[in-house]
């Protein structure tokens, strides 16, 4: 999410959650204590597709509780007509958290956690083979960037610093070895000397052979 504007939070609910439309969703606001436990919570998860229920919220501070109504996002696919908008009703400070849902739907309790990360940055990058290319923005001022350090690790791995137009170029960047249809994540950490972006990328890679191609690309 970006500074000064209400966090918009997405929940998949499929035909078993009938009765999601129409409950109430309670939320609970934590914060970490600056960016590195964030870090190290996504990357615990990032083998889980971020669909999170474990992480420990004991050491972590409670900021708020709200009582939030689900929105319909409409579309006509089954993903569009099972995805609703949690939007919490307040902005929140620049920083790192972890927001808590809990519902019943069906005489079922449900539980799902959402990292969220508020920021004055829009991090964007591109690979193509070995060549990565990105760019770091200031949303707040509409400027570029300069001298961020950039990291990812994982499914990708690169280590680049932005220059005075907010961009960035590697041609060593490698990617990992992955199995026909795994998801694969990458954990991305930009240092922008004020402050620190935190994110992860994730793809599911098939292998175009697997299916009578010839070549291998990530989807």
């Amino acid at each position: 999410g970006l500074i000064g504007e209400t966090p918009l939070l997405q929940a998949f609910a499929g035909d078993s959650l009938t009765e999601f439309g129409a409950s109430t969703v309670s939320a609970t606001v934590y914060s970490f204590a600056g960016w590195e436990p964030y870090a190290k919570e996504l990357e615990n998860c990032m083998g889980t597709g971020l669909l999170i229920d474990q992480v420990d919220t004991s050491g972590l501070d409670t900021l708020a509780s709200h009582s939030i109504s689900p929105m319909k996002t409409g579309g006509e696919t089954y993903y569009d007509q099972s995805l609703w908008l949690l939007e919490l009703p307040e902005p929140l400070h620049e920083g790192h958290y972890l927001v808590e849902l809990s519902f019943n739907a069906n005489g079922v309790d449900y539980v799902r956690q959402h990292f969220l990360q508020v920021s004055r940055y829009s991090f964007f990058y591109m690979r193509s083979d070995g060549n990565l290319l990105a760019w770091l923005n200031d949303t707040a001022t509409g400027q570029p960037v300069p001298g961020a350090k950039i990291s990812m690790d994982g499914g990708v791995t690169a280590s680049l610093t932005t220059g005075a137009d907010g961009s960035a170029q590697a041609s060593d960047a490698t990617r990992a070895e992955a199995q026909n249809g795994s998801q694969v994540s990458t954990l991305i950490t930009v240092d922008t000397g004020s402050g620190t972006f935190v994110d992860v990328d994730s793809y599911r890679y098939y292998d175009q052979g697997y299916y009578g191609g010839t070549s291998e690309t990530p989807e």
